[in-house]
């Protein structure tokens, strides 16, 4: 869980920055991250479209469904992770981390931001080189 508030962190003073945009830091961390989960979690369900005769979410009639559970999730990432007082928890926890560590752990959050899209990508080229598991 560490790592988890680490990233939370990283996240958070990046969104301080004032040419980064510093009016919603914390709107910014939570939309970034309940994307990049949303991302995973789209990933997942197109590899697993391609093994297993699922329910395909991505027809117009459930597109709604998945618009409230983004905002959903949202709210609920907001109260459970990204309250004003958590984020000052995760800054005063890793404020004194060593200039080569924080270089280190910037590069790890990236490639973990990075990662999760280009995971993404990689699903959506199995399911056009593979196909569904059934004709829709």
């Amino acid at each position: 869980m560490k790592c988890y508030r680490y990233i939370l962190y990283k996240l958070y003073t990046w969104s301080l920055i004032k040419r980064r945009g510093g009016k919603t830091p914390i709107g910014n961390v939570v939309f970034t991250m309940v994307t990049v989960h949303l991302i995973q979690l789209f990933a997942m369900y197109n590899i697993l479209l391609i093994n297993v005769d699922v329910p395909m979410i991505y027809l117009p009639k459930y597109l709604i469904f998945v618009i409230l559970c983004f905002f959903g999730v949202c709210i609920l990432y907001y109260y459970f992770l990204c309250t004003k007082e958590k984020c000052q928890k995760y800054l005063s926890e890793f404020q004194g981390t060593p200039k080569e560590n924080s270089s280190l752990g910037t590069f790890m959050v990236l490639f973990y931001l990075v990662g999760s899209f280009v995971l993404f990508a990689i699903s959506v080229w199995m399911i056009s080189k593979y196909g569904l598991y059934r004709a829709l």
